[in-house]
C-alpha cells in the first residue's frame, strides 16, 4: 500500500508542475497548437487509464513494478506532448511529426496494446480503444449520395467465412473474430461466378459538414465516394459490403482523408425493408496537412457507425447527422475511455490506486493523474 501511495504522489507532483506551463490558456484564445496539445492530452489520459487497468490486473511485486514503470512513462509522455506544442508553435513540421512518432511508440508501452488505437468487440459490439469523438462532440451532415450515373459496377474478390460474406482481405480477421483463426474461407475471385459487383455513390460537390470536437466547432466541406456491393436480401432486409471509401474533409488550411480498411471484418451496410439502416465502416483517418502534423489522432483506424436511409435497390445513401446525437454514438468507445478523455475525475478517497471508489470505470491512481491534468491544463471539459 505504501508503494502505491509513492507512485500516486510522484505522478501527481510531476503533472502539477509540468502542466502548470499550460495554465495561462484559460484567459486567452487558444492557438491551433494549443488545440492540438489539448487533443493529445485527451488521448494521453485514456492511455494512462488503460495503463493503470493493465497494471492492476497483476499482483504483488509485479503490480508494484508495473506501476513504477508506468509512472516514469507518463512523465516522459507529458514532456513529449509539451515538446510537440513547442514544435508546433515554431512551425517545425518535421520535428512535430517525429515527436508524434515517439509519443505513439511510448503509448504502445503504456497501454500494452498492439496499436495506440485498436478496435475491440465487447459483447458483440465493436468499440474504439481511443475515443475519436466524445459524448459532448457531434457531427452535422445532411447529404444524399446517389449511385454514379452510367458507371459500370466493379467485380470484387470476396470470401465466405462461417456464413459471413466479406472482402477477401478480411477473411483472416473475420475468422479470428468468430473465434476460429484457422477456419476455412471460401474465396470467390473477382470476375468469378457469384462474385459481388460494387457501385460508386458520390457526395454532392462540397457538401457542408460541421464537426464539434475537443471543445471547438469546425465547419468545412466533404467530398468523395463510397462503393457498395449489394448482398442477397434476407427477409426483405437490404445488406451490402462496403468495398471502398475515399472521403476528403476540408476545413480552413487542413484536409483530412478517410479511407476504408479493407481488412476489417466490421464493414457492413444493413437496412430494413423501409430503408432505415446503419453503415458500419472502419476508416483510416489521416492527413498530410502541416496544420495537423502534431495530432496523435492522424494515421489511426477508427470504427464508425452511421445511421443512414437507403434508397430502393441501393439507388442512394442518405446521411442525416445532427448535433442532437452524441459523437460517441458515431465512433463508439468504452465507458472507461470516454470518462478518461472527457470526464471530471474526482480526488480518490482511499489509499489503493487500483480501487475505483467513485465507480467511473477508472482506477483511482489514474483518476488522480487525470484530475491534475484537467485542473492545470486549461483545456475545456468534454
Amino acid at each position: 500500500m505504501h508503494m502505491h501511495r509513492v507512485h500516486r504522489v510522484r505522478a501527481a507532483v510531476f503533472f502539477a508542475v509540468t502542466a502548470s506551463v499550460l495554465g495561462g490558456w484559460t484567459a486567452l484564445a487558444r492557438s491551433c497548437c494549443e488545440e492540438h496539445t489539448c487533443a493529445n492530452l485527451r488521448m494521453a489520459k485514456v492511455m494512462i487509464a488503460t495503463g493503470y487497468a493493465q497494471c492492476c490486473q497483476q499482483e504483488g511485486q509485479e503490480r508494484s513494478a508495473c506501476l513504477s514503470a508506468l509512472s516514469g512513462k507518463t512523465a516522459t509522455l507529458h514532456s513529449l506532448i509539451l515538446q510537440a506544442q513547442i514544435a508546433c508553435q515554431q512551425g517545425d513540421v518535421e520535428w512535430a511529426r517525429d515527436l508524434v512518432r515517439q509519443i505513439k511508440e511510448l503509448l504502445k508501452g503504456i497501454g500494452e496494446v498492439v496499436a495506440v488505437q485498436s478496435i475491440q468487440q465487447v459483447d458483440g459490439v465493436p468499440e474504439n480503444t481511443i475515443p475519436l469523438l466524445g459524448e459532448g462532440d457531434w457531427i452535422s451532415l445532411s447529404a444524399t449520395l446517389p449511385r454514379r450515373a452510367g458507371a459500370p459496377g466493379r467485380s470484387q474478390a470476396t470470401a465466405t467465412v462461417g456464413g459471413a460474406r466479406v472482402l477477401a482481405e478480411a477473411a483472416g480477421g473475420t475468422a479470428e473474430l468468430q473465434g476460429d483463426a484457422a477456419a476455412a474461407a471460401t474465396i470467390v475471385p473477382s470476375g468469378g461466378d457469384g462474385a459481388l459487383v460494387a457501385y460508386d455513390h458520390d457526395f454532392p460537390t462540397d457538401s457542408t459538414i460541421t464537426i464539434r470536437t475537443s471543445g471547438q466547432s469546425f465547419q468545412g466541406t466533404i467530398n468523395g465516394a463510397i462503393t457498395l456491393a449489394p448482398l442477397e436480401a434476407v427477409a426483405g432486409a437490404l445488406r451490402a459490403v462496403p468495398t471502398d471509401v475515399s472521403w476528403r474533409v476540408r476545413s480552413g488550411p487542413a484536409t483530412v482523408t478517410l479511407t476504408l480498411d479493407r481488412t476489417s471484418p466490421f464493414n457492413l451496410l444493413k437496412a430494413d425493408a423501409n430503408g432505415q439502416g446503419t453503415l458500419e465502416v472502419v476508416l483510416l483517418v489521416d492527413s498530410k496537412s502541416a496544420a495537423l502534423a502534431p495530432s496523435l489522432y492522424m494515421g489511426e483506424r477508427y470504427y464508425f457507425r452511421f445511421p443512414v436511409q437507403v434508397g430502393a435497390g441501393l439507388s442512394n445513401i442518405q446521411f442525416s447527422l445532427t448535433s442532437e446525437m452524441p459523437g460517441s454514438g458515431y465512433a463508439p468507445a468504452s465507458a472507461m475511455a470516454l470518462n478518461a478523455a472527457d470526464g471530471n475525475s474526482t480526488a480518490p478517497i482511499g489509499g489503493d490506486v487500483c480501487a475505483d471508489v467513485d465507480g467511473n470505470h477508472i482506477r483511482d491512481g489514474a483518476d488522480e493523474v487525470i484530475r491534475v491534468i484537467n485542473l492545470t491544463s486549461g483545456c475545456p471539459d468534454g
